[in-house]
Parts: C-alpha cells; sequence; structure tokens
C-alpha cells in the first residue's frame, strides 16, 4: 500500500517524507505502474488531493491505479486525476439502494453518474466492481446493477462473487452481511440464491470479462446493443450461450479471458456480431458492426505500439526518392474496411442504423500509426495503398507504378509517404 498501512484494527497513514522516498526510487528503477492500495485515498477530498500532487510532482512519468469513494470525489480531485496517467477503480458493489442499506452503505444513483460523468469529462478512465450473490439480491436485480453499470461506459467492469481481499469490509463481515461462501469455504448456511442462478451471475462475468473488459469494448459496447435491441445483461449473456455453444469455444477457455491473444477476442467478437445480426434479421448492419469493432481494435492496440518516427533530411540527401528501395514502416498496419473509415471517425457515436443509412459500403484500406503520443489514421488513395503494399525492399517505386501513373505524380507520393515516415529504406 503506498499510502498507508494497516496497524491491528486501525489505519497509519505514512509520513510524506516516506512517501517522496518511495516515488523517486520508482522512477529511478524503472517501475511503469504504481497500485495505490488504499479504497478511500479521496477521502477526505483534502488528503486525496495532497497525494495526487504529490504524485505529479515527483513521478508523473508513472502509471497509477488507484480505488477512490465516488461520493468524495469534487472538481478538483478530478481535475489532478486528468493530469495523470491514471486509472480510476470504484467499487459499486450494487446499482440497487436496497441491498446495500444491508451492507450499511446508502446510494444515491443520480450523485454516483454524476460523478462518473464528471469523470469522462475529464477524460480520465475508471473502472467499476460489481458483487454478486449478495443478501437481499436476487438473479434479476444483479441483471439490473449490470445494465446500470455498464449504461455508465466504464473502461473496464469486473464482477465478483464475493470480496476476497482479507483486507476489504465486505470480506471481514461477510457473514453478517450475508455473502455466498466461495467454493473453498464449503457450503455453510442458508441463500437465497439457487445454484443455477449462480451458476448463470459466474457465466456473465465471464462474458463480461471476455467480450467487455479484455475485448476493450466501451468505445462501441452501446452502438452495439442498439443494433441488436439488447440491455447489457442479456447482450453478456446471449455471447457466453453462443460462445460456448455455436462458438465452440472450450468451458475452461471461456472463463480464462486474460490468456486469449487480443486478435482472437476480435475474431470472436466479429463472429458473434454477426451471427446475432443474421438472427435478427439486420444482415444490412454486419459489415457497419465489424467496421466499427475492427476500428477501434486497431486504435487500441497501436496505443502500445512504438511510435513511427519519420527518416531525418538529413538521412535524405542525394537519394533518388522515385529509385530507392523502401518498405513499409514495421510500426504502421493496413486496415481494410467495408465502409470508408473517415465516415467511421467522424460518426462514432452514430447508431449503426443510422451509420448504414448514410453511407455506402464503398470499401477503403487505412493506415494505423502512433506519433507524438497519439493514434493517427488515414484513409488511403489507391496509388497510395499500392505503393505501400508493394514496397517489400525488392523494387523501387518506379518498378512498382511501371508506367500506370506519371513520374511526377508518382514522385509526390513517394515524397509524402517518406516524410510522413510511412516508408523506411531497405
Amino acid at each position: 500500500d503506498l499510502f498507508q498501512e494497516t496497524v491491528g484494527r486501525g489505519i497509519h497513514h505514512l509520513p510524506a517524507e516516506r512517501l517522496q522516498a518511495e516515488l523517486e526510487l520508482f522512477v529511478k528503477t524503472g517501475v511503469a505502474e504504481v497500485r495505490v492500495l488504499d479504497p478511500a485515498f479521496n477521502f477526505p477530498p483534502e488528503r486525496g488531493q495532497r497525494l495526487l500532487r504529490l504524485l505529479a510532482e515527483r513521478a508523473p512519468g508513472l502509471r497509477y491505479i488507484l480505488e477512490a469513494r465516488a461520493d468524495f470525489l469534487d472538481r478538483e480531485t478530478v481535475r489532478l486525476l486528468s493530469q495523470l496517467a491514471c486509472s480510476v477503480r470504484l467499487d459499486l458493489i450494487s446499482a440497487r439502494p436496497e441491498v446495500l442499506r444491508l451492507l450499511h452503505r446508502t446510494f444515491d444513483p443520480e450523485l454516483f453518474a454524476s460523478q462518473i460523468h464528471l469523470l469522462a469529462s475529464e477524460g480520465v478512465d475508471f473502472s467499476l466492481a460489481l458483487f454478486w450473490g449478495l443478501q437481499g439480491d436476487n438473479l434479476e436485480g444483479f441483471r439490473q446493477s449490470l445494465d446500470w453499470a455498464l449504461s455508465l461506459a466504464p473502461q473496464r467492469l469486473d464482477l465478483f462473487p464475493q470480496p476476497d481481499h482479507p483486507g476489504h469490509l465486505l470480506y471481514r463481515h461477510r457473514a453478517e452481511f450475508g455473502l455466498i461462501p466461495t467454493r473453498s469455504e464449503g457450503n455453510r448456511g442458508e441463500s437465497a440464491w439457487s445454484l443455477p442462478e449462480l451458476e448463470t451471475c459466474r457465466h456473465l462475468a465471464a462474458a463480461t470479462d471476455l467480450f467487455y473488459n479484455q475485448g476493450r469494448a466501451a468505445p462501441f459496447f452501446g452502438p452495439l446493443l442498439q443494433a441488436t435491441n439488447s440491455r447489457p445483461a442479456l447482450f453478456l449473456e446471449e455471447f457466453a450461450a453462443w460462445a460456448t455453444g455455436p462458438g465452440q469455444v472450450e468451458e475452461a477457455r471461456f472463463f480464462s479471458a486474460a490468456d486469449w491473444p487480443a486478435e482472437e477476442i476480435l475474431l470472436l467478437q466479429e463472429n458473434y456480431l454477426t451471427c446475432r445480426l443474421r438472427q435478427l434479421e439486420r444482415s444490412d448492419l454486419v459489415a457497419a458492426a465489424v467496421d466499427l469493432i475492427r476500428f477501434h481494435y486497431h486504435h487500441t492496440q497501436m496505443q502500445a505500439e512504438p511510435e513511427t518516427t519519420p527518416l531525418s533530411p538529413e538521412s535524405l540527401q542525394g537519394l533518388d526518392l522515385w529509385e530507392t528501395r523502401w518498405r513499409k514502416a514495421p510500426q504502421a498496419r493496413l486496415v481494410a474496411f467495408s465502409y470508408e473509415v473517415l465516415g467511421l471517425q467522424e460518426c462514432r457515436d452514430i447508431n449503426l442504423e443510422d451509420f448504414a443509412s448514410l453511407f455506402r459500403p464503398v470499401g477503403s484500406v487505412a493506415i494505423f500509426l502512433r506519433r507524438d503520443g497519439m493514434v493517427l489514421c488515414e484513409s488511403l488513395a489507391e496509388s497510395f495503398l499500392r505503393l505501400l503494399q508493394e514496397s517489400n525492399g525488392e523494387r523501387s517505386p518506379r518498378e512498382i507504378f511501371s508506367g500506370s501513373i506519371s513520374r511526377q505524380e508518382g514522385e509526390e507520393i513517394v515524397e509524402c509517404a517518406v516524410e510522413e515516415g510511412f516508408l523506411v529504406r531497405a
């Protein structure tokens, strides 16, 4: 724990001098990410703000994963969070006030939602956590909580059968609060939840982790719900049934989302939406849905790729660009779409039915690359695309175009591709 340590049943806050020393040590030793295990670091808000200022001052280049209390978020705290590379987790537990009252917690859905919108407006990544099997809750109530949580568009939603961290309040009082026992604890006591209901929750949790969390679905989940006329819980339950049935995903693998390669999750998402939309007799939306998923997948993947850096003017001196053999920059990727990718970029929030009625599937190929900390996506003209696709280090632009365009036009294309860093010397 970066900010506090437990002593007996109390909390002892670490002195600022020790925090500064530890942060400086993290920077010195090359630590990239720090998890702040203080679920109430922002209580009171002034304390949280002091800690955030310390992080920004002593180690601004690290990425932080923090836990926070939504009811103590204020504009200044969110402003400070927005200046850090961080993700904030909030324990929602349940979206049903009557369930939370049994846990001695109050819950104001409007206030919670307003705090979430404050985070989103400042571009702060956030995740939520829900628990199933709570006393006073039931399967339909849990589905309602899941629907409400995903309506807030968190970057991640974790679903737990019960808090399994010994330091968590709910874990320490799990018998008093009527939390269901884990498999390792045996089956002590009565539960209002039937085994089939608990198994449904287990599949819902796995489906959420695979499709939504590991599949990075937050940016496009809303349009998919509209296209399939589904609420989130229903969509994910149907995905679970399809994946372990027609999708031919083995049960054990379905419950191991973290082990899936990203490209396999993309294919699973595309295949499921294709099947589901055809079942609903909405084949007209398949290409748009696949394009939307594919665009966000490549945009997200590029965020972790090395930057594409153009060649220096000095290295190009004396080169005849038209006769030089080139290769496509390895960091850049070419992606084919059914629709013009510019339409996807301009209409990210539009529902798929409106998108398909506004645009025709004329096809396009886009180049994705990362530069100056940003992901760039550009649609490519036919000649530009041909140059990039056929620049394999064996033929010059003159040989690639072979008289199909004028030398002047070809040289302009090559010069642009080199200046943008799309091409590198073979």
